[in-house]
C-alpha cells in the first residue's frame, strides 16, 4: 500500500525585525514506505529558507518582518 507521506508544521511566532539566519521552527515529515524519502522546500521568493533534509527554517528576507 502505497501511502502518502505525513508532515507536521508547528505554530511558529516571529519576532518583529529578525536576523537573518534566524531559526524560527523546525517542519518535520516522514513517509512510511520503504525506499522512499521526503524532500522539503520552499517557493522561491520565500522570506524563510528550509533545510530540505532537517525541516529548519530559517530567516531570508526579515524585511518582510517589520510590522512597522
Amino acid at each position: 500500500v502505497n501511502t502518502p507521506p505525513t508532515i507536521e508544521v508547528p505554530s511558529i511566532t516571529i519576532e518583529e525585525n529578525p536576523a537573518v539566519g534566524t531559526v524560527i521552527g523546525t517542519v518535520l515529515a516522514s513517509d512510511l514506505n520503504e525506499g522512499q524519502e521526503v524532500t522539503l522546500s520552499v517557493a522561491a521568493d520565500s522570506p524563510v529558507s528550509i533545510d530540505s533534509e532537517t525541516g529548519e527554517l530559517t530567516v531570508t528576507d526579515p524585511s518582510v518582518f517589520d510590522f512597522e
